[in-house]
């Protein structure tokens, strides 16, 4: 099963750092051997036909929680924030991701998200590096979930800019990331209910992500 030009390999190989290695959870979720990425589908991979499959977790619980804190209006909790984040990666510490190989997971502080450090080398505001860095680690805690497109779509930015962790685009020509899931042909042409001249299109936000 092909994982080629998947955007969380490329995530997975660029966040190494002096405090993070990925490779342990790379190899859990791809196989990877130079340009081409597979699932693993085998038996210590996330693929394999007997991995038991996450529906609700304590990773997912604990970043909904860093974002939660951090977009409190006009006062984000950022040192709560940050402990959160740093519950899961304490976690992934412990108890995940080392039967694939190297992981390591060592907690972030307050200084790594400042202007020009660790996880801020673009200048941004502190907390919009916390932000940026709890969704994605959100969107790599949850690959092969759907909960994962909700947030591309949802999440925007402390300032109000959509697609926080730079999700591309597959067609150059598209205004932006997709927003819905498409509607089958199939459904349009048996449901007498639907109208496909007033249906939305794949691009337009739905009412709560306006």
């Amino acid at each position: 099963m092909n994982a080629q030009g998947a955007f969380a390999v490329t995530l997975l190989q660029g966040r190494n750092n002096v405090k993070t290695n990925e490779t342990g959870r790379t190899k859990y979720f791809y196989s990877v051997a130079g340009p081409t990425a597979n699932l693993n589908t085998g038996a210590n991979g996330f693929f394999a036909a007997d991995t038991d499959f996450p529906l609700v977790t304590f990773e997912e619980t604990q970043l909904i929680l860093a974002e939660a804190l951090l977009r409190i209006s006009q006062n984000p909790k950022f040192i709560a924030a940050l402990a959160a984040l740093n519950q899961v990666r304490n976690y992934h510490q412990i108890n995940a991701y080392q039967a694939s190989g190297t992981a390591v997971y060592e907690s972030y502080e307050r200084i790594d998200f400042d202007a020009g450090q660790l996880l801020n080398p673009t200048g941004l505001p502190p907390e919009e590096a916390l932000l940026k860095e709890v969704l994605t680690e959100k969107y790599l805690s949850l690959v092969g979930q759907i909960e994962s497109f909700n947030d591309i779509r949802r999440a925007k930015t402390l300032a109000g800019s959509r697609n926080v962790i730079g999700v591309p685009s597959r067609n150059s020509n598209a205004p932006s990331i997709p927003q819905r899931l498409p509607i089958p042909q199939s459904e349009i042409n048996t449901n007498a209910n639907s109208n496909a001249e007033q249906l939305p299109g794949l691009f337009e936000p739905t009412p709560v992500n306006q």
